[in-house]
């Protein structure tokens, strides 16, 4: 068990850090981890992290918070690391209301967004146009109005599998996207 991250160690030096699977949880991380702005590539994930970490460097370009129990995205944490292009919160507990709103929008490089395993009803609302995969597997969304990826001009990969979609989003979804591959294995169809 951690109690805080290391900052010590040679990693927190290099492009990549990893503190995961250390049982940190959020008073765990220093608020120092801002100024180490060599990073460019978190791990944290399988810790007990209950919230999205506040002071991570505006370097950081990937970012790994997956198999913790973060429930909310503030758009003031992301808002702190415009240089981000990969998230991934699989396996957290975050619901769609739970996302702020715009919560994204200072984030205009970010191109994989992994929200799988989460309790999302809904598409989140606000992503960004630089959005080229989005993984929304195994939640909890039934349906998704025509005009949820307008905008999202880069999207070129939509995971849905294991959600609870009906028939009709199959027949839509191609019309409207046809520029998008989606897949669907595994849903309520």
């Amino acid at each position: 068990s951690a109690d805080d991250i290391p900052l010590s160690l040679p990693g927190w030096r290099s492009q990549n850090s990893s503190v995961s699977n250390n049982q940190i949880n959020n008073p765990g991380l220093p608020t120092s981890l801002e100024h180490h702005l060599a990073v460019r590539v978190v791990y944290l994930y399988d810790n007990e992290l209950d919230e999205f970490p506040l002071h991570l460097p505006p370097s950081v370009r990937e970012l790994h918070l997956q198999d913790n129990n973060i429930r909310t995205i503030p758009r003031s944490a992301l808002a702190r690391m415009p240089l981000l292009e990969k998230l991934h919160l699989d396996d957290n507990s975050i619901s769609t209301v739970s996302i702020e709103d715009q919560a994204f929008a200072d984030n205009p490089r970010l191109r994989l967004l992994f929200l799988s395993r989460n309790h999302l009803s809904s598409i989140p609302s606000g992503l960004p146009a630089s959005l080229e995969e989005l993984r929304l597997d195994d939640n909890r969304i039934s349906t998704i109005p025509t005009h949820a990826f307008r905008g999202l001009t880069s999207l070129r990969c939509l995971v849905l599998d294991g959600n609870l979609l009906k028939l009709g989003f199959l027949v839509l979804f191609p019309a409207c996207y046809p520029y998008i591959k989606c897949s669907l294995i595994k849903s309520s169809l």
